[in-house]
């Protein structure tokens, strides 16, 4: 909810490359944070990452 009043404060302030780049510097840093912290799932099918612990 907040999110909303920081991307509009953005967009008054530096307009719309301002608030595009401030959106894809955070879905950088959560696309690094998810590949580092996620799980391994590299070559494995469907059902073996159904099976792995704490993704039920």
């Amino acid at each position: 909810m907040i999110g909303s009043f920081v991307i509009a404060a953005i967009l008054q302030e530096y307009r719309s490359p301002g608030a595009f780049s401030f959106i894809a510097f955070w879905m950088i840093i959560l696309a690094v944070a998810i590949g580092g912290f996620g799980p391994r799932t590299s070559r494995l099918s469907l059902e073996e990452i159904n099976r792995l612990p704490g993704l039920n």
